[in-house]
């Protein structure tokens, strides 16, 4: 494994425990019973699993390894990703529910990096899963069904979104793009 292909791993991880931690502390307002926290604490363990053997169980010789420019190219863009995706994290704080729960008027986060995408912790870590693809030959179909994933639940939240805040949630949508500020 190389520095780069460690720095991915280590950005998973860290994204992993930033998000549990984040979810346990500020998040879901506290409405979630003793089997919902041992649900998420499964999901967290499993997705370390997974990280596990997209990083370092897969074979070296599936694809030519990435130069060191596309490597640490891939690499910044993991750690990028995930400062992205952390910053959003906290900015949401109390907000946060997986999946969308009830929201009044008020609850709309508008501040941080809310303020140019809808989406920034998807944002984080699309961008996560390009620099792991430039880093881990043959993990492209992994990464391309991911993407696709999120650009579904993108969609997803926002009609929800739509529905929960008719007042402000159009307006918003207007004013900023989904994932990259001024693009798409």
């Amino acid at each position: 494994m190389t520095i780069y292909q460690e720095i991915v791993a280590a950005c998973w991880a860290v994204l992993l425990v930033v998000w549990f931690v984040l979810a346990l502390v500020g998040g879901q307002r506290g409405r979630h019973s003793k089997r919902a926290w041992l649900l998420r604490l499964v999901v967290v363990g499993l997705l370390v699993v997974a990280v596990y053997f997209v990083t370092r169980g897969r074979p070296a010789a599936v694809l030519a390894q990435p130069t060191a420019g596309v490597a640490l190219a891939g690499a910044a863009l993991c750690v990028v990703g995930l400062a992205f995706a952390t910053w959003a994290g906290v900015t949401v704080g109390r907000h946060w529910a997986l999946p969308i729960a009830e929201r009044g008027e008020s609850d709309l986060v508008v501040t941080g990096p809310f303020a140019y995408v809808r989406h920034p912790i998807y944002t984080g870590v699309i961008a996560m899963l390009v620099g792991s693809a430039l880093n881990v030959p043959g993990a492209y179909t992994e990464v391309l069904t991911a993407i696709l994933s999120l650009l579904v639940l993108a969609r997803k939240d926002d009609r929800a979104m739509a529905r929960q805040l008719p007042a402000v949630y159009p307006g918003y949508t207007r004013r900023t793009k989904r994932f990259v500020p001024f693009v798409f």
